[in-house]
């Protein structure tokens, strides 16, 4: 399944337009947990135009938080990273003059000093990741340096979905880019932009387990609520095995045949369609434990289920 983190740096940046404590990011990470995220992922910048020291120390202890931590290469923010020990750890490039991160990382001209950051956080046994531009050689790149994880920088397509331009270009360099690094064993994540119309468009990549969203998510928050907008992201990342799973489970107990014809056709269709293996390898072995239970109830509570003759 598709995960979702959410990005909570803007709600320091409301929290810093009057110097108070109010919003307080610690308790916005485990509130959008609470509310179906996956993981938070927060940016502690040299400036600390948002997220602050205290802050990252804080959200980095809390229990139950997968905590995703962008940092640059800057070696005092590394020591701090080390120190924190998050989760999860993305390397993005960071310009002091930038109003939001403007591109991936260079891999080529700054390899040694990621090899040696890399190798620091994999020690510590932190899941490492790479913020890239969706090119094939900045996977190759990502492959040597021995990375856990990219995230492709979809901000190009971003915008050109916004603007209503042809994005197929670009989509399609996110593609190849994809498939290559599932392919070198990399796990593949997006972000930067995303709305609920690009998310969806690169739903359709089945390669890209992870997307980490959060100026839109923070900022369509100000008009529907932060539940709200949570969950239709999680709808829109949610594939269609689990509707499947529980449409099944629903008419099983009355009509056997029937749920058992509908999820094998399902399953098919899923498996052409280029669902990934260990998604309906899960949505077997949920079927499979649901169908025990049913038998177990029905031994329990004869006459439960509807005889199949």
């Amino acid at each position: 399944m598709k995960r979702l983190g959410v990005n909570i740096d803007h709600i320091a940046t409301l929290r810093n337009a009057r110097g108070e404590k109010h919003p307080n990011p610690v308790f916005a990470a485990k509130k959008v947990i609470k509310l179906g995220a996956d993981s938070v992922t927060i940016h502690l910048r040299e400036d600390r135009r948002h997220i602050n020291d205290l802050d990252t120390k804080e959200i980095c202890a809390l229990n139950k938080v997968l905590v995703n931590l962008e940092v640059s290469m800057n070696s005092e923010i590394i020591k701090k990273a080390l120190r924190y020990k998050p989760n999860y750890i993305c390397i993005v490039p960071e310009n002091r003059k930038e109003i939001t991160t403007e591109g991936g990382l260079n891999l080529k001209d700054n390899y040694k000093k990621l090899k040696e950051i890399i190798f620091k956080f994999k020690k510590s046994n932190i899941r490492t990741s790479l913020f890239i531009n969706p090119n094939l050689n900045d996977i190759k790149l990502s492959k040597k340096l021995n990375v856990d994880c990219v995230e492709i920088h979809t901000g190009k397509l971003a915008n050109y979905v916004k603007s209503h331009k042809n994005f197929s270009s670009e989509l399609n360099r996110i593609k190849k880019s994809s498939k290559l690094a599932s392919k070198l064993d990399i796990e593949v994540h997006a972000g930067h932009g995303l709305d609920y119309k690009t998310t969806k468009i690169l739903t359709k990549i089945k390669e890209i387990e992870e997307f980490n969203i959060g100026h839109f998510i923070i900022g369509e928050s100000i008009f529907y609520g932060l539940p709200k907008v949570i969950k239709d992201f999680k709808l829109c990342v949610t594939p269609i095995l689990w509707p499947v799973v529980i449409i099944c489970g629903l008419i099983l107990p009355a009509d056997f045949s029937t749920a058992v014809m509908l999820f094998i056709v399902c399953f098919i269709m899923l498996f052409v369609g280029g669902a990934k293996l260990k998604h309906l390898s899960a949505m077997i072995g949920v079927s499979i434990a649901g169908f025990a239970i049913l038998i177990l109830l029905n031994l329990a509570f004869p006459g439960l289920l509807p005889r199949v003759d």
